[in-house]
């Protein structure tokens, strides 16, 4: 897509991602054309598993998709589904869209369904992207498998 960055047309490489965030690239040199960010992540608790201290983030532009859920967003069908939704979001890990898997249950989110759907994105000639996103959590709890050697972890879903 051509975009204007710093009062000029530069032809761009946008990159979308199911963590919502647009990556935006000059289609000649590969430089970003926004700063992009080593930002810290939550670490693995996980017997065995090392995960990357950091994840690339880009500075602008915003995220698409929302990157937490709160008591506030819950479901008020009815004050039992809703007393349910707050209790079992106080027991699992949550706070950051890169929070590792836990054995409590960490919540995904914008999920492995959501961000930026699989279709891609489009832009027109004026430089206008359109994102087809979704927001669909999912809470993963890791188990210890009986089949593996003690200390790996299968997935629940």
């Amino acid at each position: 897509m051509t975009v204007t960055h710093n009062g000029k047309k530069i032809d761009a490489v946008a990159q979308i991602t199911k963590s919502s965030y647009v990556f935006l690239f000059n289609r000649e040199t590969g430089e970003p054309l926004f700063e992009v960010n080593e930002v810290p992540v939550p670490q693995s608790v996980l017997d065995g598993e090392k995960t990357w201290p950091t994840q690339p983030v880009p500075s602008k532009p915003r995220p698409f998709a929302r990157h937490e859920i709160t008591e506030k967003d819950l479901p008020i069908r009815s004050q039992e589904a809703r007393q349910f939704a707050i209790d079992k979001l106080a027991q699992i890990q949550k706070g950051n869209q890169f929070q590792p898997p836990s054995e409590e249950g960490t919540l995904l989110f914008p999920g492995f369904d959501g961000g930026g759907e699989w279709g891609g994105a489009a832009a027109d000639p004026e430089g206008i992207m359109y994102i087809n996103s979704s927001e669909m959590p999912w809470i993963m709890t890791m188990n210890k498998s009986r089949k593996r050697a003690a200390g790996r972890y299968g997935h629940h879903w």
